[in-house]
């Protein structure tokens, strides 16, 4: 699960119940019925004691997005059937992201820019210094109780030096599946409340029986994915940059840092309680396949966990590291790219659209994540059959997520992630690694 957990934070997949005959279902067929829970905690727009919206001006508004799910042409049609004055289109690159932000920099720099884009977190800092994302505080600010219905993670890793660029149309908050029935026999005993990382280990150290591949049994993963990288050295106390709002010089260097990437290392090198590439790469899944105790991992995978996992399985918060609990706000959603030249006025409508009841009713079925909205995240997410029975500690984790590192440049992220890899590979330690990479990541931050 982790080896595709950056992937799934752009394009997720499933909000089901066990039990669930199709992918799509309806935010009603869940136990308290979604659909009315949005219209009373949003009334429509995302505040409870807002006035009635007003329809938009006549007008249309264009929509990119980076895959070809059909959900999205359908959250435009919505759109129009319940604003006719306004046609929604949708403009979908697709099967992959990696063209995406090229793309939409040359239509703006030609010319012709979409109203709205979709955005991964990494891309907010890059794309509003190239002046792509358009701020949204002085519409938003006209919606009374508006922006105090979004959990604070939500906005704030869609704001750069203060300025609010879009809205999340949901979160992934990171947290650790764990497979009660493997680590029982295995005599280990079940995440505690409050758990470190010293049980972390513990826990895998009894679970894990490595030897050929085909059959051993891994006590964990390792999350060294690039959004996930960062929990260890934020539990570790340390920090990559300066200033993670607005990093101006390169701080990887620091014990704290080495220590949080280092322990991820140990998990796959020298404890050898988690599968490295090599170990993982014939065997599938290796967590729903029965034979990892521990998984870190995002909410929406309770679906794939659901429908592949037979045995008994359950969800912990993340584990607290010597300094912090630290996770990464994960998520996908939308940024306001419309021209200045351009009345923004349908833009804006569809865009608080895709964060309330109407739009979130017809996406959030598809990709099964926790609703950025508070009160329905914490009414009706929690509310699904197990499992799992601790489904609250999926939302409860959105009081503890931080926006990952505001960087200027993508550059910067390749940069980053090539030493963090080279450091679970065993290429490097993790000392050598950052002091290594630490003269071209000055470079870069200087130069943006």
């Amino acid at each position: 699960m982790a080896s595709t957990s950056e992937r799934r934070d752009q394009s997720t997949r499933i909000w089901s119940t066990a039990a669930a005959p199709t992918r799509r279902i309806l935010l009603t067929s869940l136990p308290g019925g979604l659909g009315g829970a949005f219209v009373a905690a949003c009334g429509g727009t995302g505040g409870a004691d807002q006035k009635p919206a007003q329809a938009p001006p006549p007008g249309t508004v264009e929509w990119h997005v980076w895959d070809a799910n059909p959900v999205w042409a359908r959250v435009a049609e919505q759109f129009t059937k319940q604003n006719p004055n306004v046609k929604a289109t949708v403009t979908q690159t697709a099967p992959s992201t990696d063209p995406f932000t090229e793309k939409l920099q040359a239509a703006v720099a030609g010319g012709t820019a979409p109203d709205l884009a979709m955005s991964s977190p990494v891309w907010v800092r890059p794309l509003v210094e190239n002046k792509i994302y358009q701020p949204i505080d002085d519409l938003a600010k006209r919606e009374r109780g508006f922006l105090e219905s979004y959990y604070p993670a939500a906005l704030d890793a869609f704001r750069v030096k203060g300025k609010l660029y879009g809205l999340w149309h949901y979160a992934n908050p990171q947290v650790v599946f764990f497979n009660k029935s493997l680590l029982a026999a295995s005599g280990a005993k079940l995440p505690p409340a409050g758990w470190t990382y010293q049980q972390w280990v513990e826990i895998a150290k009894q679970v894990a029986k490595p030897g050929d591949p085909a059959s051993a049994v891994w006590g964990t993963d390792a999350p060294t994915s690039f959004n996930y990288v960062f929990n260890a050295i934020r539990s570790h106390g340390g920090s990559v940059f300066d200033d993670d709002e607005d990093p101006k010089k390169f701080a990887g260097t620091n014990q704290k840092t080495v220590d949080g990437l280092q322990f991820l290392a140990d998990l796959l090198l020298v404890h050898r309680v988690a599968p490295t590439s090599a170990d993982r790469a014939p065997q599938g899944n290796l967590f729903t396949a029965g034979r990892q105790g521990l998984c870190t991992s995002i909410g929406v995978s309770i679906g794939d966990v659901r429908k592949n996992l037979k045995a008994d399985w359950d969800v912990a918060p993340l584990p607290k590291g010597p300094a912090a609990q630290g996770g990464c706000f994960g998520a996908n959603g939308t940024a306001f790219t419309v021209p200045s030249n351009r009345n923004p006025a349908s833009a804006w409508a569809f865009l608080k659209f895709l964060g309330a009841e109407p739009g979130q009713k017809e996406y959030l079925p598809e990709f099964g994540s926790v609703p950025t909205v508070k009160a329905v995240a914490e009414s009706e997410f929690p509310r699904q059959p197990s499992p799992p029975a601790s489904l609250k500690v999926v939302t409860e984790a959105m009081s503890y997520l931080k926006p990952l590192p505001k960087m200027q440049n993508l550059d910067l992220q390749k940069v980053l992630d090539a030493a963090f890899q080279s450091i679970f590979t065993g290429q490097k330690t993790a000392r050598a690694a950052m002091t290594e990479v630490e003269s071209p990541v000055n470079q870069l931050l200087k130069a943006s």
